[in-house]
């Protein structure tokens, strides 16, 4: 017997509305709500029988309405998603693709053809879901409150179909099932990581290769410092864009020229990456070391107070003139070359595993092995130390480790440690402490 969700109560009569309720439909003719996609109802029909199949049971053996067993089957899936938002940028990236997806009648496995590509769609996917859930219940709470019991009712069912439709997507889609079936047909999986791309030069042949282009002159003249220093540090564009800047400082460290650059760390959270990190690079001698001497004149010059600042259209620009050089290549393609240099120099003993990681802004040293490919590794002299709050923990990659579940790291305080140290020089940083 099908029950009023709002009341509680059975049919008082053999109405079509009663009929179509009964079977899990909405009455399209009560006002103020928002249609749900007849293809998301299809699709997720399975869900939503098995769920109000629940909700109904719990209703019977409670005797509370329906409605409030529905409502709360629908709060149960909103807690299982993620509850940290987005930034207001991602927000609007995140719009539009739902919106794409929605008019296109596609979920996230259906348009995505890679695990980058779904991996984005489907977080876009579920925050969409999510708002729109959240909106139909707060429409739901309004119209109770003053007593339109009918468009309550209405919009309690469009809430629990859409987050019935959004735990079928959940809980049956992934990636794996679609690229397997690709390759089962003979298909080709593009993969568009820049690690696959054109080989990013250091900095030496990106001063030689880039600063002779005459058609790029201006271009060049505004980033040729950038480059370099991404070349030589392999920072993300982010951690360029950081409002405190990138500071350039020439230390001494046995005797040997090092350039040091203090990175604020664009990823870091409670499992990740480092607040700061000073990385440094040995200036090799006669014109091998040209690229590396110039950022550390331009940081004696400066009395070792040069800051690089950078904004976001200083990126697009930098991006687009890599791009007209060697189609393909972007500001990211050189973190991947450092961390080539760095997995070269692991394997021949000149950088150790927590020092690559330190380089690199991770607390794991099984980040590394996403980044470029030891074989065209080139280049040593890499040294960093990350601020001490927080050890690098040691892990094997899970190519050379049996499966024993994801890595666990030491607690993190969710603000910045009010004791952590400030870098003022190479030799002023504390080495990271050894884990545990």
């Amino acid at each position: 017997m099908s029950r009023d969700i709002t009341t509680g109560e059975g049919p008082k009569g053999p109405s079509s509305r009663t009929a179509r309720a009964g079977r899990g439909e909405v009455d399209e003719s009560q006002p103020n709500a928002e249609p749900v996609a007849n293809w998301l109802r299809v699709r997720s029909a399975s869900v939503r029988y098995e769920r109000r199949r629940v909700a109904e049971a719990e209703a019977d053996a409670s005797g509370k309405p329906i409605g409030i067993c529905m409502a709360r089957q629908t709060k149960a899936i909103l807690s299982s998603l993620s509850t940290k938002g987005p930034s207001a940028e991602t927000e609007e990236r995140y719009k539009r693709t739902h919106a794409l997806l929605l008019t296109s009648q596609h979920t996230p496995q259906d348009h995505a053809n890679t695990r980058a590509h779904y991996d984005f769609l489907r977080s876009a996917w579920r925050w969409g879901e999510a708002n729109a859930i959240k909106e139909l219940t707060a429409k739901s709470e309004r119209a109770r409150k003053g007593r339109d019991l009918d468009g309550a009712k209405r919009l309690t069912q469009l809430a629990f179909d859409r987050a019935c439709a959004l735990d079928w997507q959940m809980s049956n889609e992934a990636w794996a099932p679609k690229g397997q079936a690709i390759k089962d047909v003979g298909g080709r999986i593009p993969k568009k990581s820049k690690r696959f791309g054109p080989k990013a030069p250091d900095a030496l042949e990106t001063a030689i290769n880039f600063g002779t282009q005459k058609n790029h002159g201006k271009a060049w003249a505004r980033h040729e410092v950038r480059l370099l220093l991404v070349a030589a540090f392999g920072l993300r564009p982010a951690e360029l864009m950081h409002e405190k800047g990138v500071r350039l400082t020439v230390e001494k460290l046995k005797g040997k020229a090092l350039l040091v650059a203090q990175i604020h760390g664009a990823k870091h959270d409670l499992a990740r990456g480092h607040y700061l990190r000073l990385c440094g690079r040995e200036v090799p001698t006669g014109w091998q070391g040209a690229a590396l001497k110039l950022l550390a004149e331009l940081a004696a010059s400066a009395g070792e107070q040069f800051r690089l600042h950078t904004t976001a259209a200083d990126v697009r620009s930098a991006n687009r003139l890599l791009n007209a050089l060697v189609p393909g290549l972007s500001l990211y393609s050189f973190r991947h070359a450092v961390g080539s240099d760095l997995k070269a120099g692991i394997e021949d003993g000149t950088t150790t595993p927590s020092e690559a990681a330190a380089f690199m802004g991770h607390r794991s040293t099984a980040s590394l092995h996403a980044y470029g490919h030891k074989r065209s590794g080139r280049g040593k002299g890499y040294k960093a130390r990350a601020d001490d709050a927080f050890a690098i923990k040691i892990v094997p990659h899970k190519a050379f480790q049996p499966a024993k579940g994801v890595p666990t790291f030491p607690p993190r305080p969710s603000e910045r440690p009010a004791t952590r140290v400030t870098a003022q020089g190479w030799a002023s940083f504390p080495t990271p402490k050894p884990s545990p």
